[in-house]
């Protein structure tokens, strides 16, 4: 899970048609879902501009200083 201050974008996306997120902006949290009834928030970095999508059951994410466009480019080129 993904938790974004003011000043993050957010805009949902799709990568070869599955579903999928671009984060942009300030620095955002990284929040592990460690059960249903129990989160933890990452707080040793903040995440920078990021793509995440999901296949056949995996979560890819890609977290550069590329832009969106870069980080589609190489997220569909992946099997």
């Amino acid at each position: 899970m993904k938790q974004a201050e003011p000043g993050t974008r957010i805009e949902e996306t799709s990568v070869n048609g599955d579903p999928g997120w671009w984060l942009e902006g300030k620095p955002h949290m990284i929040v592990v879902i460690e059960s249903p009834d129990r989160m933890r928030p990452e707080t040793l970095r903040l995440a920078a501009n990021t793509l995440v999508w999901e296949h056949g059951g995996v979560t890819y994410r890609i977290e550069s200083k590329l832009s969106k466009a870069e980080a589609m480019r190489i997220a569909v080129g992946l099997p």
